[in-house]
């Protein structure tokens, strides 16, 4: 499941809005694949409305007046040969998501561990993405850490599922009605592909270090004697 690596580079400010949603898609996942693909979808409008239609990536994600989302993995097809967002399809993720940074979470996490990428999917408000250094395949894994971080404060509740949520790609717009009838223009704010972790660097950086803001410390007292303590550091 090694990624076949395609030319990326940080990009400047100057340069963030010229990547493309190929261009972003490509950067984290490559550009070969077998029956497994990364799934995206386009919705016109307000973004509640409808149902979510998967399509297999690579096609066509032109289109700056929509909606442009992207799906964390790669995807069997199911028993139709239809793309379809569902855990039982996954068969690698490449990627974890923190949503709702800026509003719902503070955006001092962001020191903590730089993102690969920081969309801002509404005024004020991002997602911010991390790449995982090879595609992860023990999804339960992957689960937990996700609730662990939404646990923490540290992305969205509602944002939950690290193996289907989908995210928002850069180019397109957030329809939803409260923003006006042309939506907001989602803005890429921070792209550096080169930023790619081990989820065990992702838990150590981000829940360690909220760990170490709260007062709380491991310690080497009563290792294996006591069962509450030993509860409590789990």
């Amino acid at each position: 499941l090694r990624r076949k690596q395609t030319e990326t580079t940080d990009q400047t400010d100057s340069g963030l809005a010229a990547v493309s949603n190929h261009e972003f898609m490509a950067a984290i996942f490559g550009d070969s694949f077998d029956s497994a693909k990364p799934l995206v979808c386009s919705k016109p409008g307000n973004p509640v409305s409808g149902g979510w239609m998967a399509r297999f990536w690579p096609c066509s994600t032109i289109g700056s007046d929509l909606n442009w989302f992207f799906c964390p993995g790669l995807y069997e097809p199911d028993a139709n040969g239809k793309p379809r967002a569902k855990h039982e399809l996954v068969k690698a993720v490449y990627v974890l998501c923190l949503d709702d940074v800026g509003t719902k979470v503070d955006l001092q996490v962001l020191e903590k561990l730089a993102p690969t990428w920081l969309i801002e999917t509404s005024p004020g408000n991002f997602q911010a993405g991390y790449l995982f250094d090879q595609p992860i395949v023990d999804l339960d894994y992957v689960d937990e850490l996700k609730k662990k971080l939404i646990d923490n404060d540290l992305c969205d509740p509602g944002a939950s599922g690290a193996t289907t949520r989908w995210m928002r790609l850069p180019v397109g717009i957030n329809g939803k009605r409260k923003y006006g009838s042309d939506g907001f223009k989602c803005r890429l704010s921070q792209w550096s592909p080169k930023n790619r972790y081990t989820p065990a660097e992702i838990e150590k950086a981000l829940l360690r270090a909220e760990a170490d803001a709260s007062g709380i410390r491991e310690t080497p007292a009563n290792d294996g004697q006591n069962p509450v303590i030993d509860a409590l550091k789990e």
